[in-house]
């Protein structure tokens, strides 16, 4: 059954869906609604990434039942078509158009490359699309600590109150989700962790992706192999990367 859409008539055409508007006290509060009205007056003066429709693209793709693995990434990718509402993803036709595969990105698949190939997965590096929807539908949230960011601008929008909401998001993630792995890459998604009731959930932290810091710690962090390993003896399948 199709889910229900309930917006606020003040929240543009930023849906949050139903459930998680239920169950996060901030959205349930209302919260969210100055600060999509702060973006919106931002919208009327440049160009604001993701477009207003996808802003909670990760809770409409993730049902919070559904939840198994959070990764938690900073904000939005502040190119031209490359932000839609994901973690760390990009829209394949992004890339079609010209744009170049983030070097995060790209770094996350070598590390699952080198984890999957140690399972006789050959020599062969695997094919990777860019739009990580795909796992979002498997129940992997891909949430950003801030929604939304100015064009080119990076971290535009740290100070416009988006951190409080998705950091209850998260916190209700770890409240109300079934046990799940927490991926928490570098210190501002580490800074997270005490959100996390570990006696129920799987947290892994390592260095960010980037490649200022991957050598550090992200390659060879086993986690996504962990993670599936940690799921199964949880009798929750594992996650197709």
């Amino acid at each position: 059954m199709a889910r229900r859409k309930i917006v606020a008539k003040d929240a543009g055409g930023a849906q949050v869906p139903t459930d998680w508007l239920a169950a996060v006290p901030a959205l349930t509060k209302g919260e969210h609604l100055p600060v999509l009205e702060a973006v919106a007056g931002l919208r009327g003066k440049g160009t604001v990434y993701p477009p207003e429709e996808l802003v909670f693209n990760a809770l409409h793709l993730t049902p919070l039942e559904s939840v198994r693995v959070v990764i938690v990434g900073q904000d939005p990718y502040h190119g031209p078509g490359q932000a839609h509402g994901l973690s760390f993803s990009v829209p394949a036709e992004a890339i079609a158009a010209g744009a170049k595969m983030p070097p995060s990105l790209r770094n996350i698949f070598k590390e699952i490359d080198a984890e999957f190939q140690q399972d006789g997965g050959g020599s062969e590096p695997l094919v990777h699309s860019t739009d990580l929807t795909r796992w979002a539908r498997q129940g992997v949230l891909l949430l950003n600590t801030t929604l939304t960011v100015a064009a080119g601008k990076a971290g535009s929008h740290a100070g416009l109150g988006w951190s409080s909401i998705t950091d209850d998001i998260i916190a209700t993630a770890s409240a109300l989700c079934a046990p799940s792995v927490f991926l928490l890459w570098g210190s501002h998604a580490q800074q997270k962790a005490a959100l996390v009731n570990t006696a129920r959930h799987l947290v892994l932290e390592s260095a960010h992706p980037s490649p200022l810091s991957a050598y550090r710690g992200f390659f060879g962090c086993g986690h996504f192999r962990q993670a599936n390993e940690w799921l199964a003896a949880q009798g929750r399948g594992v996650v197709e990367w």
